[in-house]
């Protein structure tokens, strides 16, 4: 059998300790960024919960109910290489609530690109969340060697450009009610607006 060295998996998406990085919201609320975890599926479905079904639609692009116990363990199950999740998370008299999630999944075909998905609550967004788990997720995408973002969004959901844009050069291409965009990541994300 052979295999193939790599250095571990970082403990957390953002590079920044097993803890990962508390961050300031635009209006003063304090979020921690850090890498998913398999024992995150509770946290992910609970999350998914507090998604109106506006949110849930613009997400997976079909009305959902809730995660299959397979879904959970896909999106909790993450190798921190091909499959990078970071989520957001608030504490609140010792209870931990996620407030967002995004992740990125490597392109098997080209290998430099990655398909991009930013979920943040409905109570949580337009504070800036969703803003700071892709500039994290586009940290950890550069240090992987992916310097492409992909997204497939509704043509109505206009913050997916607009997040994009944050990023670096950004195309958008419009089929029917949806859009395809690309951005090109810069070397040195973290210098991003």
């Amino acid at each position: 059998m052979t295999t193939t060295s790599r250095p571990p998996p970082p403990t957390t998406g953002t590079a920044d300790g097993p803890d990962g990085r508390e961050e300031v919201l635009r209006g003063g609320e304090r979020v921690r960024l850090r890498a998913v975890r398999p024992a995150d599926a509770g946290l992910l479905a609970r999350g998914f919960d507090r998604l109106g079904a506006e949110s849930r639609f613009r997400r997976f692009f079909t009305p959902l109910r809730s995660l299959s116990p397979s879904q959970l363990d896909l999106l909790s199950r993450v190798d921190h290489h091909d499959h990078e999740a970071i989520v957001a998370v608030i504490a609140d008299r010792g209870v931990v609530d996620g407030v967002g999630v995004a992740r990125f999944v490597r392109s098997r075909r080209r290998p430099g690109e990655a398909e991009v998905a930013v979920t943040v609550v409905d109570e949580w967004q337009r504070r800036g969340v969703g803003g700071l788990l892709l500039r994290a997720l586009a940290e950890r995408a550069v240090a992987e060697g992916v310097h492409r973002f992909t997204a497939d969004a509704l043509a109505v959901n206009t913050a997916v450009p607009r997040l994009f844009r944050a990023l670096g050069p950004t195309a958008t291409e419009r089929a029917g009610s949806q859009v395809a965009v690309t951005v090109e990541l810069s070397a040195d994300v973290t210098a991003c607006p």
